[in-house]
């Protein structure tokens, strides 16, 4: 867990964005750092290109591996990561919505089909050692087991000052039924406090009625001025949902922070 990282890389993200997030990974002190390039036709540019940033990756301390594919890039991604068990870690760009929902988006398409998980890093994080992060989010639904969600939060690399632990809901019908949902929530919420307490000055609880459940999350990420955002894979299926996208897909579109997505874990 959190010991492999897979950079897939694109001519088109400048270095220090790269180096940036290189830094921050060094925090893991992971066994291995690769370096996945996906290409097409010519590539000698392309691999000059990754020369450089696999000398720089090394030069602070990382131990570097590159990975030259051919073919769809998504599933090859996938598959690289699914293969040397890593996180995949993108540096995530504007796109436009509608050029996105009708070609689709590599982003979109590695985080639905990967078994692993995905790091979206969107800003600077601390990468000295004397540095934390000043707060972690973590989303959940209580709908699955979060013990695989709870083990990364609770990682030595992961320091922070502050973890919120949210939780979105729908009101019940009636104030009875209302009652033991929220009575069943609270439940919820102090086992995970319970089950993160190591590597935290302060642990949060915060239980939110609504029924647009990504708006409620990137909100009080927003207010919290939250470093890091992490969610269970909860998406949207079927011919609508690959349009409008799921939870999870509109929380690390909107998101001004970086976001953590755990298959499996909610």
């Amino acid at each position: 867990m959190l010991k492999n990282f897979l950079f897939p890389l694109h001519p088109g993200i400048p270095d220090n964005m790269i180096m940036s997030m290189a830094e921050f990974i060094r925090f893991f002190e992971p066994k291995k750092v690769y370096l996945l390039l996906v290409v097409s036709g010519s590539s000698s540019r392309h691999i000059k290109w990754m020369d450089g940033i696999e000398q720089k990756m090394q030069e602070i301390g990382l131990p570097v591996e590159r990975l030259l594919r051919y073919g769809h890039v998504p599933s090859q991604i996938v598959n690289a990561a699914k293969s040397n068990q890593s996180i995949i870690c993108f540096l995530k760009k504007k796109k436009n919505p509608l050029k996105k929902a009708l070609a689709g988006s590599v982003v979109s398409d590695v985080v639905r089909m990967s078994e692993e998980p995905v790091l979206i890093y969107k800003k600077n994080l601390p990468w000295q050692a004397d540095q934390v992060l000043h707060s972690i989010m973590y989303a959940t639904n209580f709908k699955y087991s979060t013990t695989t969600c709870i083990k990364y939060i609770q990682h030595k690399a992961l320091k922070a000052k502050r973890l919120i632990l949210l939780h979105v809901g729908k009101r019940a019908p009636d104030p009875t039924a209302e009652k033991k949902r929220l009575e069943a929530v609270h439940a919820n919420l102090d086992r995970l406090v319970s089950d993160s307490r190591n590597g935290f000055e302060a642990i949060e609880k915060r239980a939110v009625v609504g029924i647009w459940v990504a708006r409620k999350i990137l909100s009080y990420a927003r207010k919290n001025e939250v470093d890091l955002l992490v969610i269970g894979k909860i998406d949207a299926g079927g011919f609508f949902g690959r349009f409008t996208g799921g939870t999870t897909e509109a929380v690390y579109n909107r998101a001004s922070c970086s976001v953590l997505i755990i298959p499996g874990g909610r």
